[in-house]
């Protein structure tokens, strides 16, 4: 369930003239808190100007992570409809949005092959694939970890795809 909703101006950044911009937004575990993460990226993103390309690719990766925090909680108090929760957080960083997700398992996550056949298994494989990168920290307070994954920040009629960037793949940035 939604149960913060924080948007809030950073300082001392700015991307196409423009203040930086944060948001996060607490979740409890459950299905249809993916839908409600999706919605609320797409949401942030247009009000914050960014194309469609951006918009879209952000979405898929916010999908992707929320799901792996469903699939992957740890423990009673994080199984999937049980009370916990996790916190999905999207943050302009000059000229690249930031996806970042909170929980409170603090296994990291594996980008892993998925055999044929396999019917699970290719979230992050498709996170690496959108984002121009991506990793994984512990959270900086109480338990858990934060996985993030970094798009440009496209404004207009420019394609995601003009604006990627040249630095390999940083997990565990």
């Amino acid at each position: 369930m939604f149960t913060t909703f924080t948007p809030s101006l950073g300082e001392g950044r700015t991307a196409a003239g423009l203040p930086a911009c944060r948001t996060e937004l607490s979740l409890a575990c459950t299905p249809g808190s993916v839908g409600r993460a999706r919605h609320h990226a797409a949401h942030m993103l247009r009000a914050w100007h960014a194309h469609d390309d951006t918009v879209d690719a952000a979405c898929l990766i916010v999908s992707e992570l929320t799901t792996n925090v469903l699939c992957h909680a740890d423990g009673r108090r994080d199984r999937l409809g049980s009370g916990g929760s996790f916190t999905l957080g999207l943050e302009i960083m000059g000229d690249l949005v930031e996806i970042s997700v909170w929980d409170p398992n603090p296994i990291p996550p594996v980008l892993a092959a998925p055999e044929a056949g396999q019917t699970h298994g290719r979230g992050l494989v498709i996170v690496a694939m959108t984002s121009t990168r991506w990793g994984h920290r512990p959270a900086a307070r109480g338990p858990g970890k934060v996985v993030w994954a970094r798009l440009p920040l496209v404004r207009g009629d420019v394609p995601a795809s003009a604006l990627r960037d040249p630095d390999p793949q940083a997990v565990g940035d």
